[in-house]
């Protein structure tokens, strides 16, 4: 089954559309552990055309060989790599899970979605899966009172928005405002669990996350029991102080001068390509944006960070929402 685009952000008003959405991929779901020379389960391991491209990302920070070449090697030599691909792990996961190793054996913990290796990892990882996560989600009444919900959901990542109704106003700027809540998730082991506190401008549908540790509220290795219910209604019960503390972060970026105004075009752009770590071409974008959104102040060109966040995958733009205040 092909994979939902990175690049893709769905919106819906109904929650319910995401609790389908990640029903459907549980559905396909069947992990396991390998614990000994002999499972079958292990041979199945060693058959490269069995992973996901981020399962051979995860296989290789676990054993220890470059994904990447594998990849490439077998797109001309499929039997050749299949040899290494079988070598390495027939060796590695040998003594991993031998239990005469001085170190003490290991069971590997395998994640199976849509019938691929979509994670390898080991038998510390906690599961703390999407299904468990829309179920308490669904409990918090200030998050299911959101006016738009966008996501993106795939096994190896759950992102969800949850846009408030509650509309702020900034001077000078003609759109309405509201907080947004970000909630990631892994079930690959790709990110911890976090909750987000950040900024939703209806005009353009900008995304910004506030990349100061106080608006971080969760974040949760999967790592030991815990009770996340909890913890998340305990995170949302400060939510006006959160409100006004964002709204307030906004206005002082609205009338503060952003930090390549008193620069020429040549220097703003090596200041936006280092700071946000781009290139040339996408530094040329976002200064011309800024130009557009007033080229003046901190919330001008946090804007045009957050709207070039648009044109690029999941991943990327979240980090570029998290980063374009501070660097603005």
């Amino acid at each position: 089954m092909a994979r939902e685009s990175k690049k893709v952000l769905r919106k819906t008003t109904d929650f319910m559309a995401i609790k389908g959405k990640v029903a459907s991929i549980m559905n396909t779901e069947n992990s396991y552990y390998v614990s000994s020379m002999n499972s079958v389960k292990r041979r199945h391991l060693l058959d490269m055309d069995k992973y996901s491209t981020y399962g051979l990302s995860s296989a290789g920070s676990k054993i220890g060989f470059p994904p990447q070449f594998i990849e490439r090697y077998g797109e001309k030599h499929p039997e050749g790599a299949k040899k290494i691909l079988t070598d390495l792990y027939g060796d590695t996961i040998a003594k991993m899970t031998d239990e005469k190793n001085t170190r003490g054996a290991k069971k590997l913990f395998v994640r199976d979605f849509y019938d691929k290796h979509y994670a390898l990892l080991t038998d510390r990882y906690a599961v703390f899966d999407d299904n468990e996560i829309v179920d308490f989600l669904q409990q918090n009444e200030y998050l299911m009172n959101a006016e738009e919900f966008w996501y993106s959901i795939s096994p190896e990542r759950f992102h969800v928005r949850f846009i408030s109704k509650n509309k702020l106003y900034v001077d000078g700027d003609p759109s309405p405002l509201s907080m947004c809540v970000f909630v990631d998730n892994s079930m690959c082991g790709m990110s911890a669990f976090r909750i987000r506190f950040g900024i939703y401008r209806w005009a353009c549908t900008n995304g910004m996350i506030s990349g100061l540790k106080e608006f971080e509220i969760v974040r949760e290795m999967h790592k030991g029991k815990k009770e996340y219910v909890e913890i998340v209604a305990k995170a949302l019960e400060d939510v006006p102080k959160y409100e006004q503390m964002l709204l307030n972060m906004v206005k002082k970026a609205s009338t503060t001068e952003a930090s390549i105004y008193n620069l020429d075009n040549e220097k703003a752009k090596v200041y936006l390509q280092k700071k946000l770590s781009v290139g040339r071409e996408a530094a040329d974008k976002i200064l011309t944006s800024f130009k557009l959104y007033g080229g003046k102040s901190k919330w001008d060109l946090t804007n045009a960070i957050t709207d070039y966040a648009h044109n690029v995958n999941l991943d990327d733009r979240i980090n570029l929402e998290a980063k374009a205040l501070m660097v603005a």
